[in-house]
């Protein structure tokens, strides 16, 4: 015969191989073997690695994932913050965003109102400040004094401080050296007077009516002794005098008080007040002052009177 005589033939086969048994003889013995599935399904993927829902054989098994399906994740994130991406599988198209600076950095400040050479961002801009630092400002203020507080940053160490009232008062009088029921602030304290004087002297009055008053006179009524007074002159003198005239009363020492009248005093009374120190006796009947530097020929009447009150012995 003519059969080829195949003997026995054996093969191994893999998942979807095939083996084309060839014609002839074969004795019994041959084998046709499929692979196994496990070394036909090396793999190292686990449940939690394949997706939830989905199948997958490994080394032999059939394996059902579990991993999450995240789909499209997005959020948005600010200066500072984070994202934790969670496990599973996401689709790419997720998306994660800054928020812009803008956002993020509102305010109203502007560059006056930063300390200068410091820097800061306001509306997503920086702004380097211009405010000038005036670091800790002090100073010393007396009684009715002011301090104008220059613009910009005070660290909080500077001070105004008022002077003392002692160190604003600074004198040397004492009680008995002031008007009784008149106060005086002596070194820091107030002081009340329990000084009272006694009036010492007066001027005569004078008249002159009908005649010219220029150049008139009148003269003290008594001596006038070494001391510190006040004087009080009363003058008076009647619509028959014009404007320019010097009412002069005399107060010793070559020194002398004058009031210049004019029409509007016409008919009152007129008192003047002075602190008068005298050095050296006034006699009674010395000149004690004078109408002068009016124009002549005016006529009319003239008072005057002067009341000296003695404050403290010389």
């Amino acid at each position: 015969g003519t059969m080829p005589n195949r003997g026995a033939v054996s093969q191994t086969l893999n998942a979807g191989g095939s083996y084309t048994i060839p014609e002839g003889y074969h004795n019994g013995s041959g084998k046709i073997t499929a692979s196994s599935l496990a070394s036909q399904t090396q793999g190292n993927a686990t449940a939690s690695q394949i997706l939830s829902g989905k199948t997958a054989w490994v080394n032999g098994k059939k394996i059902t994932g579990t991993m999450t399906n995240q789909g499209a994740k997005s959020t948005t994130l600010k200066a500072g913050g984070s994202y934790t991406i969670p496990a599973g599988y996401h689709n790419g198209s997720g998306k994660i965003t800054a928020s812009s600076l803008s956002s993020q950095t509102p305010g109203t400040a502007t560059a006056s109102q930063i300390l200068s050479g410091k820097t800061a961002w306001v509306e997503g801009k920086k702004i380097t400040g211009t405010m000038t630092n005036q670091g800790a400002k002090s100073t010393t203020l007396n009684a009715g004094g002011s301090y104008t507080i220059p613009a910009g940053y005070h660290n909080g160490s500077g001070k105004i401080t008022a002077s003392s009232l002692s160190s604003q008062t600074q004198a040397n009088a004492t009680a008995a050296q002031i008007l009784k029921g008149k106060t005086a602030w002596v070194n820091g304290k107030k002081i009340t007077g329990t000084y009272k004087p006694t009036a010492s002297s007066a001027l005569i009055s004078n008249h002159s009516t009908g005649s010219n008053f220029c150049g008139t006179d009148w003269f003290h009524r008594n001596t006038i002794q070494p001391g510190t007074y006040v004087v009080t002159n009363t003058m008076y003198f009647s619509p028959g005098v014009t404007d320019g005239c010097n009412m002069s009363v005399y107060t010793g020492n070559g020194v002398s008080s004058a009031t210049l009248l004019s029409k509007s005093n016409y008919g009152t009374f007129h008192t003047s007040t002075y602190l008068v120190v005298v050095n050296s006796t006034i006699s009674s009947g010395s000149s004690g002052g004078r109408a002068s530097n009016c124009a002549t020929g005016k006529y009319g009447t003239i008072i005057t009177s002067s009341s000296w009150t003695l404050l403290a012995n010389t």
